[in-house]
């Protein structure tokens, strides 16, 4: 599903995904205590968090071989660090949001953030399209 997401669009997939996950996690806060409503949309959560690191790794791996084909390794490093740091900001916020207005107050407070994230990948997807489609200048000494 990645893969398709990121052939077609791009890293500008990423910004419709947000958006989507934004509203799943509405749905989330709506669902106060239906369990069945709660699994089904915290799979549909699983899938499009999934399908965005698809894209970043994507991303990584094409500045990275465009640009500096020599860090390859580095580059698909980055997205299971970045990964990492945002589960522990999420977690961070999300202790605050609950420990300052409830449990029921994460969807929103999510969907706040998911709909930041959107708009950072459409900043990025902008200087995608900008910066990777130059060549690259060859300095004098890798010719």
């Amino acid at each position: 599903m990645g893969g398709v997401v990121d052939k077609h669009f791009g890293v500008a997939g990423a910004a419709v995904n947000y958006l989507l996950n934004a509203a799943v996690m509405i749905g989330l806060a709506v669902a106060g205590s239906n369990t069945v409503i709660s699994l089904i949309l915290m799979c549909v959560i699983a899938l499009l968090m999934y399908t965005v690191s698809v894209l970043c790794v994507s991303l990584f791996m094409k500045a990275s071989r465009l640009k500096h084909p020599k860090v390859l390794t580095l580059a698909s490093s980055l997205d299971p660090s970045a990964m990492n740091i945002g589960i522990s900001l999420d977690s961070t916020i999300g202790g605050w949001s609950v420990t300052t207005w409830g449990i029921t107050s994460v969807g929103s407070i999510a969907a706040a953030l998911s709909c930041i994230a959107a708009q950072l990948s459409y900043l990025t997807a902008r200087i995608e399209r900008a910066t990777l489609k130059k060549p690259t200048p060859q300095l004098s000494h890798e010719k």
